[in-house]
């Protein structure tokens, strides 16, 4: 049940389930970006989330979709181990 109210919340942002799977985009880009950010210096919260938003518009996404992706991720834990292990490739 908590699955298919995941997939529905993530559908009606415009979210394809498949870019939340362990290997999805939004996993993969959650990966490089916990990697990169943690590498960069930013003078404000707001250059932070302007780099969020330019990386987010390269790969396709929107924020509202990585906001989504951000609120529901702690309930799958797969997806979790997914963003781990792209980031640990991201910064091996």
């Amino acid at each position: 049940m908590l699955a298919l109210l995941l997939v529905l919340s993530l559908s009606s942002c415009g979210i394809d389930v498949e870019a939340v799977t362990a290997g999805g985009l939004l996993t993969q880009f959650e990966g490089r970006w916990q990697c990169d950010v943690q590498s960069l210096s930013f003078d404000s919260v707001e250059a932070i989330d302007a780099e969020l938003d330019e990386r987010l518009a390269a790969d396709g996404l929107t924020r509202e979709q990585y906001d989504a992706f951000k609120k529901v991720v702690e309930k799958l834990p797969e997806v979790r181990i997914g963003i781990r292990e792209s980031y640990e490739v991201a910064c091996g």
